[in-house]
């Protein structure tokens, strides 16, 4: 599956609803609000360990690093049968 995180970090009962659903298959994008969890590379990487699957940055133009470009996100939902977009 697909997740699609657009709250920001200070919502954390969201991230541990997250962190219960996501399995090893599972790959996550931060979008919208959702960048801010990258916006230092600690929170980033905790949240990386917290879900144990990878996590990529969608800004609208590819990055170096875990930052994606919206063709990569497109790519990324043919991939997954199905996504889950978490919003406040």
């Amino acid at each position: 599956m697909l997740h699609l995180i657009g709250f920001a970090p200070h919502h954390h009962e969201r991230l541990e609803r997250i962190s219960a659903l996501v399995s090893a298959d599972d790959e996550v994008v931060l979008l919208d609000d959702g960048l801010a969890f990258a916006r230092d590379t600690a929170t980033l990487a905790a949240l990386e360990k917290a879900l144990g699957v990878p996590v990529y940055c969608c800004s609208g133009a590819a990055q170096p690093g875990n930052h994606i470009d919206y063709a990569a996100l497109v790519r990324l939902t043919e991939k997954h049968q199905a996504s889950l977009s978490w919003y406040e």
